[in-house]
């Protein structure tokens, strides 16, 4: 919990320094269980939570490129 903390207030600077293309997805996992095999990697019910939450990241962005090039 300490180091999830850390890396949170540590993000907060990401999208100041790389121009807004960084996101935190640290808290998809804060109401699952089951997700992780290991200490850092995840079983396939991870993998799903993870691919959701990047697609609602990058398809309004690819939407949005389609648009630009109409």
């Amino acid at each position: 919990k300490c180091m999830k903390e850390g890396f949170r207030k540590h993000m907060e600077m990401g999208p100041q320094l790389l121009g807004g293309y960084i996101y935190d997805l640290s808290h998809i996992f804060d109401e699952e269980s089951d997700i992780y095999m290991d200490s850092c990697h995840v079983w396939e019910k991870g993998n799903k939570i993870i691919a959701k939450e990047i697609a609602k990241v990058i398809l309004p962005e690819i939407e949005r490129a389609e648009a630009k090039r109409k």
